[in-house]
């Protein structure tokens, strides 16, 4: 029973930051992170992936993969108009590949308001599956008086997945004013959504006969692209917050931005070219430095974690990586197109 109890209290720790919160750069994919984002880009399809490694130096380092399709449409974009997303989740660690898989379907509406304000609404409806390979361990009940015999059962009411259900919902504030004329590099983007997961409280315990339910998770996120005006630069400060019932998890920076050349106004055929960088602090576990690259249609990040908390020195200080990346697809006359 101490080995359950163990096992379980493990178990739940991971679950708790199985959630995007590990994810520094939600910038590249808010759908990962707010449904109510779903369809907001000015393309007809968005395709994005993450990808990030922690505790680099142990055998079995925190991976975690994630992806999504989104296409935005509508009658009339004077009004406001839909989106809808496909996206998936996967994340595992130790030795036990102890982890989260998720499959999400996802609906947005956005309302044109005033100007350049958009406000929009969305719901996320997720498969997931609490995970483990439990049958990587040893136990007491597998000891034949010479030494581990996997033949013996483990005695142990544990399972190797739990499937169930996630309801959330999102909301989501987006300002975007384009230039006033060439070169004034006075546009501004803002970039603000609050969700919450697991509104029906599902339980996802791995020890049969035992109720865990999971809490609401709360995740706040902002964006924000401020131009120094008639110049190249920007200043993009940004921050993530998530709360899930005890705990919480926070992310906030500034990003420089720096524009090396303007899309061709009527050819298109020379594409944007910008560059972002800058440093994430990650509260209670230490600094990010991440690289933003954004070229036409196609939009590239790198990040390094450089742990300072004891759990950085336990991995040995060594830095864990992360990417992400994304890539609009346009299809001529499907929608009007703004600056992204």
């Amino acid at each position: 029973m101490k080995k359950q109890l163990l096992f379980f209290l493990c178990s739940v720790h991971f679950a708790l930051y199985a959630q995007e919160g590990n994810l520094c750069q939600f910038m590249v994919s808010p759908v990962q992170f707010n449904p109510a984002f779903a369809g907001v880009f000015p393309a007809t399809f968005r395709i994005t992936g993450n990808f990030k490694s922690q505790w680099a130096s142990e055998i079995s380092p925190y991976q975690i993969k994630a992806g999504a399709v989104e296409v935005g449409f509508s009658d009339d974009y004077s009004k406001g108009f839909h989106g809808v997303a496909l996206a998936w989740y996967s994340d595992r660690a130790g030795e036990t590949r102890t982890g989260t898989n998720r499959t999400s379907l996802i609906y947005s509406k956005t309302f044109s308001l005033s100007g350049s304000n958009m406000f929009s609404a969305g719901a996320l409806f997720a498969m997931e599956q609490h995970v483990t390979e439990y049958r990587l361990l040893t136990w007491e009940s597998q000891y034949d008086g010479k030494g581990y015999n996997p033949s013996f059962g483990t005695a142990e009411n544990i399972i190797n997945a739990r499937p169930y259900l996630n309801a959330g919902m999102g909301v989501a504030y987006t300002y975007d004013r384009a230039e006033s004329y060439i070169r004034a590099n006075n546009q501004l983007k803002i970039r603000i959504g609050l969700s919450v997961n697991y509104l029906n409280r599902p339980n996802r315990s791995l020890i049969n006969g035992y109720v865990d339910r999971l809490g609401f998770s709360w995740l706040s996120t902002g964006d924000f692209i401020l131009p120094l005006r008639n110049s190249k630069w920007s200043f993009r400060p940004v921050y993530l917050m998530q709360f899930a019932e005890s705990e919480y998890y926070l992310s906030f920076g500034l990003l420089m931005g720096y524009r090396f050349r303007d899309e061709s106004v009527y050819t298109g055929r020379l594409p944007l070219f910008n560059l972002s960088y800058g440093v994430l602090y990650r509260a209670d576990q230490g600094p990010s430095v991440q690289v933003i690259a954004a070229l036409g249609r196609f939009e590239m990040a790198a990040g390094y974690d450089f742990p300072i908390s004891a759990l950085g020195k336990y991995t040995g200080m060594k830095t864990n990586f992360e990417l992400g990346l994304r890539y609009l697809v346009r299809i001529r006359n499907a929608r009007p197109w703004t600056n992204d």
